[in-house]
Formats: structure tokens, C-alpha cells, sequence
């Protein structure tokens, strides 16, 4: 069992890679933040390696690879937030979304309800 578990968190890995590489820079930095921090609920997987961000220097500058890596992580921060005001239906989502892409622009609109969708998953 435990090898069927490594091997579905290294195919996770190849299939964020091959999508990466296909992204805007801002979305494939988000995407191996993603997969090193919050992937999955379980985590990467005992024997599955993060994704380093130096593979993104084949098109890149480290520089500008190192501030999209910092504002993925702020992006991410807010996920609980997110994800309860969603779920709670209160009202306070729509403003709360508006006013956190305003902050943290730059990010396709895909990477924003992914961030949604795991704050869903951490406040439920």
C-alpha cells in the first residue's frame, strides 16, 4: 500500500510539472507552492520529492521566480479565511474574494478558486 501511495503523489508531481510548464509565470510558481505546501490533504507522499523552483530558471530569472514564490505563499495564506466565509453563506465572501484577488493580483482566475477550493476543504 504504501508504494501505490508514493506513486499516486509522483504522478501528482509529473502532472503539476507538465502544467506548469505550460502557465503564465505567476500560476506555475503558484502550482509547485502548491504542491510543496498544500497539495493534497494528506501531504506530498513519504517519498516524493518537492518540486524545485530552479527548473522554472530554464525560462526565467531567479529573481522574478523568488517574488511570484512569495506571493503565491501570501496568496495561500488566506485560503481558511476564504473558504469559511464561503462555506458559511453569509454574505461576506463575495466582498472578502474582491478585496483579496485586489491584494493579490496577477494570478489567473483558476489559481484564485483553487486557493478558494482548499479553504473549503481546511474550514469544513
Amino acid at each position: 500500500m504504501p508504494d501505490e501511495h508514493n506513486a499516486y503523489y509522483i504522478r501528482l508531481r509529473e502532472d503539476c510539472l507538465k502544467r506548469a510548464d505550460a502557465l503564465p509565470l505567476p500560476d506555475a510558481v503558484f502550482e509547485f507552492v502548491f504542491f510543496n505546501n498544500a497539495g493534497t490533504p494528506q501531504g506530498r507522499g513519504v517519498s516524493c520529492e518537492p518540486l524545485d523552483m530552479a527548473v522554472l530558471q530554464r525560462k526565467h530569472k531567479a529573481a522574478e521566480i523568488e517574488e511570484w514564490q512569495q506571493k503565491a505563499l501570501k496568496l495561500l495564506r488566506n485560503a481558511f479565511e476564504l473558504g469559511d466565509a464561503f462555506l458559511r453563506k453569509d454574505g461576506t465572501y463575495k466582498p472578502l474574494r474582491e478585496k483579496w484577488e485586489r491584494a493579490n493580483p496577477g494570478f489567473s482566475s483558476k489559481t484564485y478558486q483553487k486557493v478558494v477550493n482548499l479553504g473549503c476543504f481546511q474550514a469544513r
